[in-house]
């Protein structure tokens, strides 16, 4: 194993070595993917952050409870060559807002229940149609195949 190797490169050498062991499982639902399915699923959406206009380098907020979908988005998010921008589902509007501003966020994910919060905390510094409900993303992503977007993802690319 490469210790220079990006998460994304580690990922492709777990689903070479182990694709269909299982990689993630979540408590309690016992939800699972192997590592192949954590790959494709990430692949497709990877391709729909893009689809909906987040270009490398872009930062994004993920407003988002602990879930399957948390990892799935950071994973997604690095293959798309962006940057994730964890916001604390209890955060308040001014705390949100902060960060958004700060670290110069241009998308926010969300959960659906949190999607007053996050407009109101990106008002005026994100586009409304910039602010989407995770699971939107994902079904979107599921109704497409894809390949890897093959964007240059290092350690001198990434803020996180």
């Amino acid at each position: 194993m490469d210790a220079s190797a990006s998460l994304v490169e580690l990922l492709a050498q777990a689903v070479e070595r182990h694709g269909d062991r299982t990689a993630l499982t979540f408590d309690p639902s016992d939800e699972s993917l192997t590592f192949r399915q954590l790959d494709q699923r990430s692949d497709q959406i990877a391709h729909a952050l893009r689809a909906a206009g987040v270009e490398p380098g872009d930062r994004i907020a993920v407003m988002l409870r602990n879930s399957p979908l948390w990892p799935l988005i950071w994973v997604s998010a690095l293959k798309a060559g962006v940057v994730t921008v964890p916001l604390n589902v209890f955060y308040k509007p001014v705390d949100a807002r902060f960060l958004i501003e700060h670290a110069g966020v241009s998308f926010v994910v969300c959960e659906p229940d949190l999607l007053p919060l996050a407009r109101e905390s990106a008002d005026g510094l994100i586009e409304p149609h910039r602010i989407v409900i995770g699971t939107d993303v994902v079904e979107q992503a599921m109704s497409q195949r894809a390949n890897p977007l093959g964007v240059d993802v290092s350690p001198s690319t990434l803020a996180n």
